[in-house]
């Protein structure tokens, strides 16, 4: 598949939510693998459970889909700046799958989290 390939009107953007818990893990150890760190991985579907659903929760996560398969993941969450008294958007990770990379997936991904701060009046959104 290469760049033309992809039909960027089946690439959807979408919040995780609590029953994606064993996707987020996927995700989480395939990254670590990819940069040669899965024995640091302690994460469980218990611990993200905790972290992640919870008010406030400590990280939020969109996937990206091409029709119904999960293709990428983005992580983040706010921080602070006291200079400008707003918080900011942080980007945590960000994983394409290796077959889907190439295709405009991750600027998609990074459009999406660009507006979402905007709309959230953030700012800065920082990686």
């Amino acid at each position: 598949m290469t760049t033309t390939d992809l039909d960027h009107s089946h690439l959807r953007i979408r919040k995780a939510t609590k029953e994606d818990t064993p996707l987020i893990l996927e995700f989480i150890k395939a990254i670590a693998d990819y940069e040669k760190l899965a024995h640091q991985v302690t994460a469980t579907e218990e611990t993200l459970n905790e972290s992640l659903f919870q008010d406030p929760p400590a990280a939020e996560i969109s996937f990206a889909y091409v029709g119904d398969q999960a293709v990428g993941y983005a992580v983040y969450f706010h921080n602070f700046s006291t200079f400008e008294g707003k918080r900011g958007l942080y980007l945590e990770d960000i994983f394409i799958k290796p077959e889907f990379r190439g295709k405009g997936i991750g600027k998609t991904l990074l459009k999406h989290l660009a507006q979402l701060a905007l709309e959230r009046r953030c700012a800065r959104f920082e990686w």
